[in-house]
């Protein structure tokens, strides 16, 4: 996500989007509490990087996270500082 204008200002948008994100049930799709399912698969290459890496003036805002015993699944992640192109 892109934000732009007085959004990408708000501090209000800010805690609400993190409480989003720390809030969602990352699991399995079968099962009926899951709202964020696997990855096609075991992360690798640029998207491993890109779960997992920051470029110069990046941080993690919440830190994705991959779930023990699947590789398929992990937490969503926010970073900040990245510019568009």
């Amino acid at each position: 996500m892109i934000l732009v204008g007085s959004v990408a200002r708000s501090e209000r948008f800010r805690r609400q989007l993190i409480d989003a994100v720390k809030s969602y049930r990352v699991g399995l799709p079968w099962e009926p509490a899951s709202q964020v399912g696997p990855l096609i698969g075991p992360p690798d290459g640029k998207l491993l990087s890109a779960l997992t890496t920051l470029e110069p003036g990046q941080q993690w805002v919440v830190k994705p996270a991959r779930l023990e015993g699947h590789g398929a699944l992990w937490k969503p992640g926010i970073r900040e500082g990245s510019s568009a192109v």
